[in-house]
């Protein structure tokens, strides 16, 4: 199994041995998309929300943020609360 790191996680490499999503033998590439993959993930962390919203979240975010999208955006934006305000 192919691995790599990312902050204090383990993420398995496995499905890149799939050929069909490659031409045959075309390992460098394969390399290039973990390598880009690894790095668009460095300082982020992986989450579900409860609605089952899947995303990357700075690696600061906490379990109790809120994970919204503002009036007039189209990107999520993670919320923490101080106090009563956001």
């Amino acid at each position: 199994m192919t691995a790599g790191v990312l902050g204090d996680r383990t993420v398995d490499w496995s499905f890149m041995q799939d050929d069909a999503l490659f031409e045959e033998g075309d390992f460098l590439e394969k390399r290039e998309v973990c390598r880009n993959v690894d790095l668009a993930c460095l300082g982020r962390k992986f989450f579900i929300t409860r609605r089952g919203f899947k995303g990357l979240a700075p690696a600061t975010a906490q379990k109790s943020d809120l994970v919204t999208v503002l009036f007039g955006g189209n990107v999520p934006f993670i919320l923490r609360s101080e106090g009563q305000y956001y």
